[in-house]
């Protein structure tokens, strides 16, 4: 049996299975057919039920998967052929060139020089880009890659810009990179490549494409997104003006037979909570018209009676599109708790489209030799949610099925877990760490502050708090970022540390408890020891609920990093300690999901002991 598992995509889905594996001391090949892993958790703003920051929790999960010894990371690559079988496949991957090496900064200037622009695919067309570019400002790789269908330049034998080239300092810029076959011995797979949504262009009854004010929930996803093509502000495609009145437009393309049959599952959530955003925004008036809401998750109906209590129209309908006037959308709709035909006006009309198989599915189920169900996603087992229909080959994620997040990240789980199976060697790679920076008696603190895009600078004056931190005692550098957990932020703090000689970090960001580890091992990869770090989660405990005292929640905020300063004047570094772990579990319950869990584990080895109350 080979010591590697290969996972298909990196999406959240991919990015969780791989980052289980690894931590099991498995090999991880992580596939990705984009330049950059994150999949659509990456684009959200925030997540249904509770507004989390999308990409502040998918961040870190990213930099560990680029960090983490055990996964090579391979982007801009697709899996061509698979042979043999479980616990021993070959598998033939092809990769496109990216034209840039790693040498690469990051430092924009070859975007600056670049002449050529084409539409941001990542924005939903809503935005331009450059032939040279970075899918998003946290993208990993961090690493720019040339779009050659956009570029001037047609390697290897035509080159007549080199304008990128000039611009670039380090050199990183290589057109006569080729594309590469690799072949790996692995011992199962993982498939985890997601969904992608049905063309709103097909549904003519809404509008799509003859109103440029008619948008999906992607393309309403990305306005609401500060890092988006308006930095946040909701303002309509045609005249750039604030939307005012807005409607919501579920089950478009969803559970109907001209288009797609079932139900896409997290349509309704995250209308709700796209509705709530908007409110949030300073939009008066929105509604939802709907066929039914399901609302059936932890947290789910709570969430769609907040949403009612703020005041969100709901609807049950079936509208359609019926051309402008006096500047609005005309809008008719037959009311179907009444029955009667009704016409209303808005601004925007945004539809929550179809869930549907993503681009390539089919070529390759036809490589793995697994098959599809009925609506094109890959076929799982009636007995296990994970399992293909070919033996050693796993399915994770929104490529069986429409499913949210949790759900996703739990089926990755799963399949983590299965997938050892297949594998008989372990290894645990120590990450490299930096040589140990020479401490001074005299503290020398460094300031990190996020603007979590809105979620913090929202509501409090980040720069106005950055200016003030400066003048704290032992206060020797302080930064404003979009996203402090980004990679290339975490990046530039180690750049940081060592540059001021900081050897006190705080980071006025979030919780502690769910980024904490990641700062940790910024500092570890600084050479600075990990727990000489203050984290003041100016957003869970500041901003979030004084988001309607901005100049208060302004002053508590730089309250609460000057304690954190005086604190880290006392922190003392500290040394992890080891114990023996007792390779033992216990299930308590012989139900599908305690039989489920005690098989996993016992087939990688673990010795299990399974409780039942029941006779049997």
């Amino acid at each position: 049996m080979s010591d590697t598992v290969l996972v298909i995509g990196g999406g959240i889905a991919g990015i969780q299975a791989s980052l289980d594996l690894a931590d099991a001391g498995v090999k991880v090949i992580l596939v990705e057919k984009s330049p950059a892993i994150g999949g659509k958790m990456a684009a959200l703003d925030k997540n249904f039920p509770t507004l989390d920051c999308s990409i502040c929790i998918e961040a870190p999960k990213m930099s560990d998967v680029m960090h983490n010894p055990n996964i090579t990371v391979l982007t801009l690559a697709e899996v061509k052929n698979v042979t043999g079988r479980a616990g021993n496949f070959e598998v033939e991957v092809y990769q496109r060139p990216r034209f840039v090496t790693s040498e690469c900064t990051a430092c924009n200037l070859c975007v600056d020089a670049c002449p050529q622009i084409t539409k941001n695919e990542f924005d939903m067309n809503l935005a331009a880009r450059k032939a040279i570019y970075t899918p998003f400002s946290q993208a990993e790789p961090n690493t720019y890659v040339i779009d050659i269908d956009t570029c001037l330049n047609k390697p290897p034998n035509y080159l007549p810009c080199n304008r990128c080239t000039e611009a670039c300092g380090p050199g990183a810029i290589d057109f006569s990179m080729k594309p590469r076959t690799y072949r790996f011995n692995v011992g199962s797979i993982i498939v985890a490549t997601g969904f992608d949504l049905l063309n709103p262009e097909l549904l003519q009854e809404f509008g799509y494409g003859r109103d440029p004010d008619v948008l999906s929930s992607y393309e309403f996803e990305r306005l609401l997104n500060p890092a988006g093509p308006t930095e946040g502000e909701l303002i309509r495609p045609s005249d750039k003006k604030h939307i005012e009145r807005l409607l919501f437009v579920l089950c478009a393309g969803s559970r109907d037979q001209r288009y797609v049959p079932y139900c896409s599952r997290t349509c309704c959530m995250y209308s709700i909570k796209e509705a709530i955003q908007a409110k949030d925004h300073g939009i008066r008036d929105v509604s939802i018209f709907y066929m039914d809401i399901r609302a059936y998750g932890k947290g789910f109906d709570a969430f769609y009676e907040r949403s009612k209590n703020e005041g969100i129209r709901y609807v049950r309908s079936r509208p359609r599109y019926a051309g402008r006037e006096d500047g609005r959308i005309k809008i008719r709709y037959e009311d179907t708790s009444s029955g009667n035909i009704n016409y209303d006006y808005f601004d925007a009309v945004v539809l929550a489209t179809a869930s549907i198989p993503s681009r390539g599915t089919k070529e390759l189920s036809k490589a793995l030799g697994i098959e599809l169900n009925e609506y094109g996603f890959f076929r799982t087992s009636h007995r296990n949610p994970v399992e293909s229909t070919r033996e050693g080959i796993f399915i994770a994620g929104c490529a069986s099925g429409p499913k949210d997040i949790p759900d996703s990240v739990t089926e990755a789980s799963a399949a983590a877990a299965a997938a050892q199976r297949y594998v008989t060697k372990r290894e645990w790679i120590e990450m490299e760490k930096a040589e140990p920076l020479t401490i001074s008696d005299e503290p020398r603190i460094g300031v990190f502050l996020c603007d979590c895009g809105t979620n913090i600078a929202g509501v409090v004056n980040v720069a106005e708090v950055a200016e003030k931190v400066k003048s704290i005692p032992n206060v020797v550098y302080v930064e404003e970022n979009k996203y402090t957990c980004a990679g290339s932020t975490q990046d530039n703090i180690v750049k940081k540390i060592r540059e001021h000689n900081i050897n006190r970090v705080i980071v006025a960001a979030c919780s502690l408890k769910t980024h904490g580890v990641t700062f940790q091992r910024v500092l570890s990869r600084a050479g600075l020891n990990p727990y000489l770090l203050e984290m003041p989660n100016i957003r869970n405990l500041d901003s979030w609920v004084h988001k309607n005292e901005k100049e208060n929640a302004t002053r508590k905020a730089y309250e609460m990093i000057l304690m954190s300063a005086y604190k880290s004047r006392y922190l003392m570094p500290l040394q992890d300690l080891e114990f023996p772990v007792t390779k033992r579990a216990l299930i308590i319950g012989g139900g599908p999901a305690g039989l489920s869990s005690a098989i996993a584990l016992a087939r990688t080895g673990i010795e299990t002991h399974l409780i039942e109350r029941e006779e049997r």
